[in-house]
């Protein structure tokens, strides 16, 4: 899995609260705050797969996104977002998309989508 980490900024963990008080059952508003405090790590999967990855490719990766404008190399602001212990300066815009990911890639499904 290769991963960026993102900081529970507050829009991002009432997001999160929100979510997992609606959809875990038999869980309130209280207890996910908890789990979003003490469990929850925020992260932007860009890949699942059952293999190794060298330092080479993991900078060929960060190389590729800065390149495609997606996540620029840090300008020494403090960000909340890092990979590999740098910090970067993210993006704006977007949408969010939860996902059912069960099975085959091509049978994913949309649940819900909201622009940011």
């Amino acid at each position: 899995k290769l991963s960026i980490h993102v900081s529970k900024i507050p829009s991002l963990t009432t997001l999160a609260t929100q979510v997992r008080s609606i959809v875990v059952n038999n869980v309130d508003k209280e207890a996910a705050q908890r789990w979003v405090a003490q469990e929850w790590v925020p992260h932007l999967s860009l890949l699942y797969a059952d293999t190794d990855i060298s330092e080479v490719k993991k900078e060929e990766v960060l190389r590729k996104l800065n390149e495609s404008g997606v996540l620029m190399e840090s300008d020494g602001r403090e960000t909340g977002v890092e990979m590999e212990g740098k910090g970067y300066t993210g993006w704006e815009g977007g949408r969010i998309l939860w996902m059912d990911t069960r099975g085959e890639i091509a049978g994913w499904e949309v649940l819900a989508e909201r622009d940011i």
